[in-house]
């Protein structure tokens, strides 16, 4: 099994211990079809969907970058509930970095924004978008379209995206 696979699943279950300690309750579906983890709050009965992507943290001069590739269906789909997508990064040992984007914010920066590069999966039979984004050493968090700069920091860690009612 590919090292990879090994830092995608403790991605998975970091996110799940985040929302576990957020009083979510979490599963995994035992059929993946597009959903990494349910999140019930109890106390209401809401169920979120979200969406985890794991990539290798890339050390740059002020920063890190990483690479998280999304299927272009997927994204581009509304759903009941919502879907998330939990971008996960890890710098080094012990430190976690979430970027909690709602399905509709990072549709709008892939449409308005031309966040994103779009390719055609030939194992996935897809097209794939993949989203590089810029972890500056400042706390800010950005991608880049063309000579312009896009923000993303507002999505840091922001757990809050995630409604708790």
């Amino acid at each position: 099994m590919a090292i990879h696979h090994y830092k995608s699943k403790a991605a998975h279950l970091a996110v799940m211990a985040e929302l576990a300690w957020r009083e979510y309750n979490v599963a995994m579906p035992e059929i993946d079809i597009g959903d990494d983890i349910f999140a019930v709050k109890d106390s209401s009965g809401n169920m979120w969907r979200l969406q985890v992507k794991y990539s290798q943290a890339k050390k740059l001069k002020k920063g890190y970058s990483g690479t998280f590739g999304v299927r272009h269906d997927q994204l581009v789909k509304p759903t009941s509930p919502e879907l998330y997508y939990v971008f996960v990064i890890k710098k080094e040992c012990g430190n976690w970095f979430y970027l909690i984007l709602p399905r509709q914010a990072l549709e709008t920066h892939f449409t308005s924004n031309k966040f994103g590069h779009v390719f055609f999966n030939k194992s996935l039979k897809k097209e794939v978008i993949n989203f590089h984004v810029f972890f500056n050493d400042n706390g800010e968090v950005s991608y880049s379209t063309g000579s312009k700069k896009k923000f993303l920091t507002d999505y840091l860690n922001n757990w809050g995206k995630i409604p708790a009612i």
